[in-house]
């Protein structure tokens, strides 16, 4: 059994029958959730880098940053399952934007 996919064009509507990156249509109620539990971490951090002149929460702010980017680019992908660039977009968003934080529990405070 071969993993390479067959050619599509990236904006073709969902098929069960045709594989995609995902290996499913992702879901857009999730990605607008998420989106704006995200942004909501987002305006809160900006907030507290501002407020309280923290400048090691700014790596907050990029982790959220990278998350929301990742859910937003999910949202795409639903009407686009096919995309491969949504796809690495979205796969790459959510994890660097992790990334952010585990580098800060490393670091004593």
């Amino acid at each position: 059994m071969s993993t390479e996919l067959p050619p599509t064009p990236p904006c073709l509507a969902w098929n069960r029958r045709i594989p995609n990156p995902f290996g499913y249509q992702p879901s857009l109620p999730a990605g607008i959730i998420f989106s704006v539990i995200f942004l909501g971490v987002l305006v809160t951090h900006s907030y507290q880098v501002y407020h309280f002149r923290k400048l090691w929460l700014i790596t907050f702010v990029l982790g959220t940053l990278g998350e929301l980017s990742g859910w937003v680019s999910r949202i795409a992908s639903h009407s686009c399952p096919y995309s491969v660039q949504s796809f690495e977009a979205q796969l790459a968003s959510l994890i660097m934007g992790k990334s952010h934080k585990i580098e800060l529990d490393d670091f004593p405070i």
